[in-house]
């Protein structure tokens, strides 16, 4: 599909890590059906095929959010040879897609983690308790710095992520607004961090008086 190398290019909204999984996404499964296939040529019947091949156990067997991310680039790649008047209408609009079912998130219990803590080589001690006690995404304690580490007040400030692009690792700001923010930890996690950190980051101990 020669439109596609015409147009991703000029897609500029994406993450750069959002735009890396939809191209990877779209040429592993997209561009070997549709590569050859031009755009006036495009129908219902074989889109629904497709969509089908991808969820099928005989064919990709991919998840339903994950074939959704693939159409979803399909149907923006066609909508704009519309705009551009290369065809006249987008038959990738409102392709029926099996649904997204959300299943119920399940939580590690607390001895489940400190057995997790105890078992994994201990270099990454602090850094499983932290995920587990704070909630943090694996981005987000990857690029996690000393100087947004409070130990005195028990508190990390999450405010970047580290992301793989097309194996290059890269820091950039949470995935939304929202993610900016300061977690709470407690003391035990607070302990395992303080035995990692570097002199100048550990807090003072207090100093006794003597009367």
């Amino acid at each position: 599909m020669e439109w596609y190398e015409r147009w991703w290019p000029t897609v500029n909204n994406l993450r750069p890590s959002t735009r890396a999984r939809d191209d990877q996404y779209f040429r592993s499964h997209a561009l070997p059906y549709f590569g050859t296939t031009p755009l006036v040529m495009l129908d219902r019947t074989t889109l629904r095929a497709w969509t089908q091949k991808l969820s099928s156990p005989d064919g990709a067997d991919l998840a339903p959010a994950t074939v959704q991310k693939i159409v979803q680039t399909l149907n923006k790649c066609v909508a704009a040879a519309v705009e551009d008047r290369l065809i006249q209408h987008n038959p990738v609009a409102a392709l029926p897609m099996a649904k997204v079912v959300r299943k119920e998130m399940s939580f590690v219990t607390h001895e489940d983690l400190w057995k997790l803590a105890d078992t994994i080589d201990q270099r990454y001690r602090a850094f499983v308790l932290l995920g587990g006690y704070g909630g943090l995404r694996l981005g987000e304690m990857l690029a996690l710095r000393w100087s947004r580490v409070d130990l005195a007040r028990q508190r990390v400030h999450v405010a970047e992520t580290l992301v793989d692009i097309n194996g290059h690792q890269t820091f950039g700001p949470p995935k939304t607004a929202a993610a900016i923010r300061s977690v709470p930890i407690p003391r035990s996690v607070c302990a395992e961090l303080q035995s990692m950190a570097p002199v100048d980051r550990r807090p003072e101990r207090p100093r006794l008086s003597v009367t």
